[in-house]
Formats: C-alpha cells, structure tokens, sequence
C-alpha cells in the first residue's frame, strides 16, 4: 500500500512544483489571527482553535502548518506556541491565497500529556479513476460553518491522529458527533461514543488511530495509519490501559460561519458551541 502512497505523493507535488518561493514565517497579532505573509484570504475562511492552558503543570502546545498533497507546504513555515499560563487562548489561522494549499495539520494538547494530531485535507475523486481520491485546493471549499473534536487521551503521553476528509465531514456532518451535543472537556465515553476500529458509527469523513496518517488514495476516505489496520484506533482497548488513557475532548477545531451558514449549522451546534468549556 505505502509504495502507492509514496508515488501518488510524488506526482501531486510534482504538480504544483511551479510555486516555489522562499518560506514565509507566521504572524501572530493581539487579537490571536495568526498569517503567513499580507495576501490572505477572509476571516470567514478561517480554521479557528485555542491553545490549552496549564494543567496539572503541563504547559499547553499548539502548532499548525500549511500543507500540500498531504506534506508541510514548503512555502509557508509552522506555527508553534507553549501556553504556561492558566487561561487557554483563541488562535485563528488565516490562509494566505494560494492554490497550492490543499490540506492543514495541527497539533495541539499539553507537553508530556495527551496530545491530538488532525490532518485535514479537501480531497475529491480522481476525474480519471472514480476508486481514488487527489487533493485538491482548499479554495474550492466554500466558506462554511463546521466542527472537528480533538481527540486525545486525558494524561497519558500518547497521541491520538485523526484524519479528515473536509467534503465528506462538512456534507454530512458539520457539527461532529451527536449532532454537536458535545464540548471541550468532554470525554467519549461521558457522551456514550465509542471509536471501533478507527471509526464512529454515524460519522463521515473522519477517522482515529493510534499511529500518524498519511494520505492513501485507495482508502475510504483517503487516510490510512502507518503500520497498517491494526493501527487504527478502538476507543475500549486504548482506554482499558488505565485511566490515565480516557479519550477526551481537548480542544476543537472550528471553521467559521458565513451569515447564511448559521442556519445551517443547526441551532444544536450552536448552543453546543456557546456553552463549550475552554480548559
């Protein structure tokens, strides 16, 4: 499987090889916006999170970077930020106008503690092969108002990966699981959800496991874990290790809303949003 992944990545950097100008650095301001340069899309296209605060003297992390046909985007440096206070912070990342930004991954949780790591990507089907999935830019993505759960295990030093293919999560479920009847701090099994063999049953577009995930255009959604399926993740093994690897919610994504998007989103999702805890 890997050989292919390996060869299908080649060809989709081979073809955006064009764009190769230096690194840009990220950006933060006071108000949290975090850029890579002056030529940015709108706010609207935003990919919105918080950096945790210190917990139980673990320090919170956040970092994000651009991708490219599921590799960091050569031209835009990582984000990187350590939060040793006692309150999380809003961090909105802002997408420079380029075409050759397919996908994002993001890292966030707390130094020697649980940790989530999603990579999302806008992958489509191949116009030649209806069995494969490509990446695609996420500027063919309208402005649009979604959720995705961080994932990760309460304090145990482990990562928990998630892979999202952002058509699919946005089309069927925008909101997550429950139809957005969840929030931060939240564990999975406090919610009576259970990950079975990298999945949740009711949910599209997104899938968990134990090892990091790379693109894989033969795959159901177009993720697979290294290591192959016995890496994918079940939520009643992982956590029958011990407490320390009870599945939380540490934090969320969130793309944010156009106005006409409110109503998509469902009065559910909203409330969820508003009253979400941000620990």
């Amino acid at each position: 499987m890997f050989a292919s992944v390996a060869t299908a990545n080649a060809g989709i950097n081979g073809a955006f090889a064009a764009n190769t100008r230096a690194s840009t650095a990220p950006s933060r301001s006071s108000t949290g916006v975090v850029t890579w340069g002056n030529n940015n899309m709108g706010s609207k296209h935003d990919v919105k999170d918080r950096i945790p605060r210190k917990k139980n003297g673990a320090n919170g992390i956040l970092n994000f970077y651009w991708t490219k046909g599921g590799s960091k985007h050569p031209n835009y440096d990582k984000y990187q930020e350590v939060n040793s206070g006692s309150a999380s912070h809003p961090r909105r990342f802002r997408r420079p106008k380029d075409d050759t930004i397919t996908d994002w991954w993001q890292q966030v949780g707390h130094v020697g503690k649980g940790k989530s790591e999603v990579h999302t990507g806008n992958l489509t089907k191949s116009t030649t092969r209806a069995d494969q999935w490509v990446f695609s830019p996420l500027n063919d993505i309208p402005a649009m108002f979604w959720r995705i759960p961080d994932l990760a295990p309460t304090e145990a030093d482990a990562t928990i990966y998630t892979g999202v293919n952002i058509k699919l999560y946005q089309a069927s479920n925008p909101d997550g699981f429950l139809n957005g009847a969840w929030s931060v701090g939240d564990t999975i099994d406090s919610l009576g959800i259970s990950v079975v063999n990298g999945v949740i049953a009711g949910l599209e577009g997104i899938v968990f496991s134990t090892t990091p995930l790379v693109f894989d255009p033969f795959s159901a959604i177009g993720w697979s874990p290294v290591g192959g399926a016995v890496n994918w993740l079940s939520s009643s093994s992982f956590q029958s290790v011990g407490m320390d690897n009870t599945i939380n919610i540490v934090q969320q994504h969130v793309g944010v809303p156009t106005p006409g998007a409110v109503f998509i989103a469902g009065i559910a999702g909203l409330t969820a949003l508003r009253r979400r805890r941000h620990d």
